[in-house]
């Protein structure tokens, strides 16, 4: 593994670049006792200059995976590569790793500029170069005029970029970003996912985030891998995560998802058609293969979903409950038969919905949406 991110490219007062490192997960296992297993063979290929996000519920084994590639945990199967080479016989200290932790932790008692210089002074940097590179990094994380602050003098956002420039100083292989922003109100975690995604780019850095959060997940990263029970249930792009989920548990928790039950009434290749328990048909996508009469559930979520007068061909009925109006768009809460809550989103029209108004909803036209088999069934 290198000893440092390698300087490329850059003339009199361009950021320099830092060469992106491809970290592989290859088969990685691992239990803290007999009874649970926090990490299941999890493989993963991220390649350079790139952001991926482990994202998922409290327990899925996300935090457990980013520190087994930091090296506090050794994994009791698989290997951890960067740049094609094992770092698992490695301790901490030498995987030229930079880890930006949720609590930030820098050292009260010092300036902005000791905190950045910290890991230079421990790797033995000479005194021009430290004082170089932290003039840089201060340039970088947008701090400028305030290298002789206390932390404590310091806003949150601005305590993030000083933990932020510290990491990059030492010039890591690879950047690890734990719940960097939960910390943050809402305002200043949008302007601190923006800086961080604008380093990753200027720099060319790999950088894996942790986030239980999804809408972080899909405004940072450029890959999203969903963890469920220490697997990971898919790992693609935002935008396919969103539109072409590939599991029941990826469509749910990714978003707002409306799903209905229902049985196979037809099927055409990929595409069926389900016999929904609260009436109605819906044309869906199954990724799997399916029979007739099979139980299934599909995923509509709220904006691919369009409200009706009147009853209609394979429309299913309900009832309004109640309207939400959100700037340009409307919000509406609808009830099925069987008493199941759906919501739907709609451009804002002005035309009220009356609480208790008898309606029909179906798919807009155009609209592809997937269909899993229940589980369990």
């Amino acid at each position: 593994m290198a000893d440092g991110a390698e300087l490329r490219g850059g003339s009199t007062g361009e950021t320099a670049r830092l060469a992106g490192h491809t970290v592989d997960l290859d088969a990685v296992t691992h239990r803290y006792n007999a009874a649970s297993i926090a990490v299941d063979d999890v493989t993963l290929a991220i390649r350079s200059g790139e952001i991926v996000a482990l994202l998922g519920p409290s327990g899925c084994g996300k935090t457990t995976l980013l520190r087994i590639i930091a090296g506090f945990v050794r994994q009791q199967r698989g290997r951890v590569l960067i740049d094609g080479r094992s770092i698992d016989d490695l301790p901490p200290n030498l995987r030229n790793i930079g880890i930006v932790f949720q609590s930030y932790a820098l050292f009260p008692h010092m300036t902005v500029t000791e905190n950045i210089a910290y890991g230079l002074k421990a790797r033995g940097r000479r005194a021009v170069e430290i004082r170089d590179r932290v003039a840089q990094m201060i340039e970088v994380v947008h701090l400028g005029g305030m290298g002789d602050r206390l932390p404590r003098q310091l806003s949150g956002g601005q305590q993030q970029r000083v933990a932020l420039a510290r990491v990059l100083a030492v010039e890591p292989s690879v950047l690890l970003l734990d719940e960097p922003f939960s910390a943050l109100d809402k305002s200043l975690r949008l302007d601190m996912q923006i800086e961080i995604k604008r380093l990753q780019r200027d720099l060319g850095l790999t950088a894996i985030l942790v986030t239980h959060d999804q809408d972080e997940a899909m405004s940072v990263a450029d890959r999203i891998a969903v963890m469920n029970k220490g697997r990971i249930e898919q790992c693609d792009t935002p935008v396919a995560i969103y539109d072409r989920p590939e599991s029941l548990f990826v469509s749910g928790f990714i978003g707002s998802m409306n799903q209905f039950a229902g049985a196979v009434a037809g099927i055409d290749g990929k595409t069926i058609r389900v016999a929904l328990d609260v009436g109605g048909v819906m044309q869906a996508v199954s990724r799997s293969p399916v029979c007739v009469s099979q139980r299934m559930m599909v995923a509509v979520r709220p904006e691919q979903l369009a409200l009706h007068e009147q009853a209609g061909d394979n429309l299913v009925p309900v009832s309004h409950r109640l309207t939400v109006p959100l700037g340009p768009q409307t919000i509406h809460e609808m009830q099925t038969a069987d008493g199941q809550a759906i919501k739907i989103i709609e451009a804002r029209t002005g035309v009220p919905r009356q609480p208790g108004a008898r309606m029909w909803l179906g798919l807009r036209l155009g609209v592809e949406v997937s269909a899993f088999p229940v589980p369990n069934d």
